[in-house]
């Protein structure tokens, strides 16, 4: 293992040397705003997940499930959809917040909370928001077939995650989705949540398994009641954090087995290093970046390296570790 990770700095050294840092030309929110149907989620080149903000479902507009304009928030979502005519994808929604004023909003999803839209960044393989209104920090970076998250609330402020598994982008309200059925939770406790369900929306019969993990238990949860019988519950989980301490969550899905997204977390996303995971994926992007270089204006550059990014975001590998890839 540590072979490989001096191998990488190297490999990314000698890259960055030759062409320099490739991916500061990348503005993932270009296209995320009117019919442009991009998403500024992390990921890596060609990767699995796509995790990021939902900032509204069902219209024209919200293909990708996100709209730059707006300045409230769903959830984060494993999931999106990039540059294409209808909305679909937006699986296993996780959100955190602060404090009891939510029990009212969360009695009737969609549940917004406020984004600071000076603090919103993006850049290949990593994204982050601040929630005012909950004192929140929200960080995302994307390994090939999982992501990692780290929340870090303000001092005094008590932590919540809404775990909101049924959700899905292309919903009527953002929280019933018709196409939700057949699921199931196989593993719930000691910090993890497993589980799949299918999906109908652009696929006739989608399945999405997910494992998640904490970096600690949750203290307090609490089960909303669910729209559907067969539909996957929706938590509101509470976390004892000490001042200044983070929370972690590590995210994965499968489209076989609950038992595969576990594996394509733990091979993924072994650790909870969200700084080397971040690293990591910018070294990858940087990689992909200088296959095909550009000389000119710092603007056109921008346009370059942007176009070249939104080439490598998609098709997706959708197999699970220790397969053969395949793309969708």
């Amino acid at each position: 293992m540590m072979k490989k990770v001096v191998l990488l700095f190297l490999g990314t050294l000698c890259l960055l040397t030759a062409f320099g840092d490739l991916a500061e030309y990348v503005n993932p929110f270009i296209g995320t705003d009117g019919p442009g149907h991009s998403h500024p989620a992390a990921s890596c080149p060609f990767g699995m997940v796509q995790a990021g903000p939902d900032t509204g479902t069902l219209s024209w507009d919200y293909c990708s499930g996100y709209q730059y304009r707006d300045k409230t928030v769903l959830g984060y979502s494993q999931n999106h959809l990039n540059g294409t005519g209808c909305p679909d994808f937006g699986d296993i929604q996780v959100l955190p917040f602060s404090g009891d004023a939510a029990a009212k909003g969360l009695a009737a999803l969609p549940f917004k909370r406020q984004i600071d839209k000076d603090s919103e960044k993006a850049s290949p393989g990593c994204y982050a928001v601040r929630q005012p209104q909950d004192g929140v920090d929200v960080e995302i970076a994307a390994a090939k077939r999982a992501a990692i998250y780290r929340f870090a609330w303000e001092k005094g402020r008590r932590a919540k995650v809404l775990v909101n598994l049924p959700y899905g982008n292309g919903q009527a309200d953002g929280n019933q989705f018709a196409g939700s059925h057949d699921g199931k939770v196989t593993k719930f406790g000691d910090g993890r949540i497993e589980g799949e369900h299918f999906r109908t929306g652009c696929i006739m019969r989608r399945r999405i398994a997910f494992a998640l993990e904490f970096s600690r238990p949750w203290s307090a949860c609490e089960e909303l009641p669910k729209g559907k019988p067969d539909e996957l519950p929706r938590y509101v989980l509470s976390f004892d954090l000490g001042d200044g301490e983070s929370l972690f969550l590590k995210s994965a899905f499968s489209i076989n087995s609950p038992d595969a997204a576990r594996r394509n977390l733990v091979s993924s996303i072994p650790s909870w290093d969200f700084d080397g995971v971040r690293d990591r994926t910018r070294a990858a992007w940087n990689e992909a970046l200088s296959r095909s270089t550009c000389e000119g204006t710092d603007e056109q550059k921008r346009n370059w390296y942007t176009a070249l990014y939104h080439l490598y975001f998609q098709p997706n590998d959708y197999s699970d570790a220790g397969e053969k890839p395949y793309y969708t």
